[in-house]
């Protein structure tokens, strides 16, 4: 709504709020740390697993709301861990060599995030 705006713009302007926050929105969200912080969660939940990450296009940012991403990544990883364990079963050295793995990339139009498990 307008009057949520213009207390946001009002905040921005005034310096009571980082000028990278738009209401929900952050135009210098990074996707690979919210991705770090959605793989810590997950690491540390019901399905213990092995998940590694990587960032092919170094420092990125982009405006978006950072809650949501983080919480689509948390149910993707969740999903994907659940169906590791139950692929690689009780043995650990089967759930090793099954990691999950997180990739981000971009070029100047899109951002990518692969999930990518063996489960």
């Amino acid at each position: 709504q307008m009057s949520h705006y213009e207390a946001c713009l009002g905040a921005s302007q005034s310096g009571d709020a980082p000028a990278t926050k738009i209401g929900i929105l952050d135009a210098h969200c990074d996707p690979f740390d919210i991705c770090q912080q959605a793989i810590a969660r997950v690491q540390d939940g019901p399905h213990p697993c092995v998940i590694e990450a990587e960032n092919l296009c170094g420092d990125l940012h982009v405006c978006q709301a950072p809650r949501y991403l983080f919480f689509i990544m948390m149910e993707l990883l969740h999903n994907s861990a659940r169906a590791t364990c139950v692929a690689a079963g009780p043995e650990e050295q089967q759930l090793k060599a099954r990691p999950i793995k997180v990739t981000v990339c971009a070029n100047d139009v899109q951002v990518v995030i692969r999930v990518s498990d063996r489960g």
